[in-house]
């Protein structure tokens, strides 16, 4: 096929002309040619537990792993340097986020269950078993979005800012604990929410 490739025993589908995995199955091998994760990629494998990343990817696009619903582990490589928020969208069991060690554009310090942009101490992506840390300054928009089976969040005295849509429909959601160092609050940070019953600052 002069278009995509599936080679002996990856269990995906790349698109040769941009090294994009389009289309894959619940355990892949990944080539050491590919470098981007595509759109939708992998939407609705119920059959995937958990997924490593590797060492080649250096992309993930929008919705890639979308109602993965029974995702509870994901690592992310070493080389990812951009990484949609939307990713990992509707993944309601994933309880473990973890990024490679070797990586310098993410982290997931602590043992934390999240995934933060080192360089400006935002948390990009978390799960219902996130801690955040002490160090964490922002929460990006979309971190929390579309997540089921969250019921509480504690948000540290670090925390400048909680971006728009931080926690959009988090319909579980019934308690946030504030820190002391909030100044800035998005708008519709907390929406499309029905089981909100408590809020400390």
């Amino acid at each position: 096929n002069a278009t995509y490739d599936s080679g002996e025993d990856y269990n995906c589908v790349i698109n040769k002309s941009n090294n994009t995995i389009v289309l894959g199955a619940s355990e892949i091998s990944i080539p050491s040619y590919a470098r981007t994760i595509g759109q939708y990629a992998f939407e609705g494998n119920s059959g995937m537990i958990s997924f490593d990343v590797g060492n080649y990817i250096t992309t993930i696009e929008g919705n890639a792993f979308r109602y993965c619903s029974n995702l509870e582990y994901f690592k992310l490589g070493p080389n990812v340097s951009t990484l949609n928020v939307s990713a990992l969208t509707y993944c309601d069991k994933l309880t473990t986020l973890i990024v490679d060690e070797n990586n310098t554009k993410y982290d997931s310090r602590d043992g934390s269950n999240c995934i933060i942009q080192t360089s400006i101490n935002t948390l990009v992506k978390a799960c219902k078993a996130t801690v955040i840390p002490e160090t964490v300054l922002y929460i990006d928009s979309g971190a929390y979005a579309y997540m089921g089976g969250l019921t509480s969040v504690t948000v540290p005295d670090s925390v400048k800012s909680i971006y728009s849509y931080a926690f959009y429909y988090c319909e579980d959601l019934n308690e946030i604990t504030i820190g002391n160092g909030l100044t800035s609050l998005g708008s519709s940070c907390v929406f499309g929410y029905a089981s909100l019953k408590k809020i400390t600052c």
